[in-house]
């Protein structure tokens, strides 16, 4: 399990009175929804309020709250935590994400790169 201490690259909070970033993540036949928490190059923290199975690969969709841009990738699972209803799972992505090419830009001029 990687600590977010661990990490070796920037984390970007996406502020939760701001925006909602929409995310759908798929295991197998199932299909998730939640919201973006935080993100970097290589993984991100999900926001769900269903428990996702453990230790599994999945296909994550980041979508622009305009529903134009769709971020997709496949990530591991790499641990949840479940806190007053809500589940949040730390997600690797299989190759990391130029950010900066994204609609998730705002999140690194507001926040530092």
């Amino acid at each position: 399990m990687v600590k977010s201490s661990q990490r070796k690259e920037p984390r970007y909070s996406v502020p939760v009175h701001g925006i909602v970033i929409s995310v759908e993540v798929f295991v197998d036949d199932q299909r998730y929804v939640g919201q973006l928490w935080d993100v970097s190059r290589s993984g991100a923290c999900l926001r769900l309020f269903m428990a996702v199975p453990i230790a599994v690969r999945a296909r994550i969709r980041i979508h622009e709250p305009s529903e134009r841009m769709v971020i997709e990738t496949n990530a591991q699972l790499i641990w949840i935590n479940q806190v007053m209803g809500a589940y949040y799972l730390g997600m690797s992505f299989d190759q990391p994400i130029d950010l900066a090419s994204t609609f998730l830009s705002p999140l690194l001029q507001n926040f530092g790169r």
